[in-house]
């Protein structure tokens, strides 16, 4: 999986012009999340609609122990609140997939659906709530699987004040 991790690690550098690191210090590192087909699964009932859990205080110790140890990092400060939920598609079921994130005011919801497609990612705020896209009712017996890749994204700084050098932390999911 490390040339996978590698090229992880090189399409953020270039989408967010700032260095990419997958944190190895103590955290899962990205996920590959395979689901299945089932008739189950082509109702929108039976998706979890969900926020992704930001990383707890142990967890953030240990990414800041990490990057505190580095040269140039004694004060590293990170936007633990800003995380980033990130799902790249490795394969799809004929029908494809994707995503649906709510939008929730004071009097509606409203669903936005993306779609996914192999290669490609899908990038969301942790905290927004979301769930993926029922599978297509034609896929409902298939064996072809949805897989994706899930990291999340957390934006550090060298020093406090959100000064200094920058990077964008990749890391595994955390327990919810």
């Amino acid at each position: 999986f490390n040339d996978v991790f590698s090229h992880l690690e090189y399409w953020c550098d270039n989408a967010f012009g700032v260095p990419a690191r997958l944190q190895r210090d103590g955290h899962w590192p990205p996920v590959f999340i395979i689901h299945y087909p089932s008739v189950v699964a082509c109702h929108n009932d039976s998706q979890d609609i969900h926020q992704d859990s930001y990383l707890g205080e142990k967890q953030r110790n240990i990414l800041l122990t990490s990057l505190r140890s580095r040269p140039g990092w004694k004060k590293a400060v990170c936007a633990w609140e800003s995380q980033l939920s990130l799902l790249v598609a490795l394969s799809l079921p004929p029908g494809g997939g994707g995503l649906d994130y709510l939008s929730i005011t004071n009097t509606s919801i409203q669903v936005t659906t993306i779609d996914h497609h192999p290669g490609l990612a899908i990038l969301i705020e942790a905290a927004r709530p979301h769930r993926l896209r029922p599978f297509s009712g034609n896929d409902a017996d298939g064996l072809k699987p949805r897989m994706v890749l899930h990291a999340f994204l957390i934006t550090c700084w060298s020093s406090t004040g959100m000064t200094g050098k920058k990077e964008v932390q990749i890391i595994g999911p955390t327990p919810r």
